[in-house]
């Protein structure tokens, strides 16, 4: 085989392989009308193992209407904090009346407790302040 017909094959696959899944969280977003530039995600792609997780809660935020940045998710993320966690928990205080300060449930995980189940608990007595 030729070189040049090597080189563009084996570069072929190198691209999709660092583009394929940005390109395709990119259009996700973009169709759920919550439009991340593509760099962004290209950046998160290489910053974050978990780049798609954080995409993926980023739209469901949005989508709830939250007022959560996606660089605040990677933080978090970055931290060692369980970001699918956090955000449910969000969204439990989010629906359930209870404006919780993402700071506040995020600093919470990141001590170990189990954020999910406190706002839950915390909604379900009726609470408005999910640490009285």
């Amino acid at each position: 085989m030729n070189l040049n017909v090597l080189l563009i094959i084996g570069l072929s696959i190198i691209a999709w392989f660092f583009f394929a899944g940005p390109l395709k969280l990119w259009i996700q977003a973009q169709v759920v009308q919550t439009p991340i530039p593509f760099f962004q995600i290209l950046k998160l792609r290489f910053a974050d193992k978990n780049y798609a997780t954080l995409i993926n809660q980023y739209i469901i935020v949005k989508k709830a209407g939250m007022d959560i940045t996606l660089s605040r998710l990677a933080e978090h993320s970055r931290q060692g904090g369980s970001v699918p966690r956090v955000v449910l928990a969000g969204l439990g205080g989010y629906k359930g009346d209870m404006q919780t300060p993402f700071e506040e449930i995020a600093a919470c995980d990141l001590a170990g407790e189990d954020v999910v189940e406190k706002m839950n608990t915390a909604v379900l007595t009726g609470k408005k302040d999910w640490n009285s």
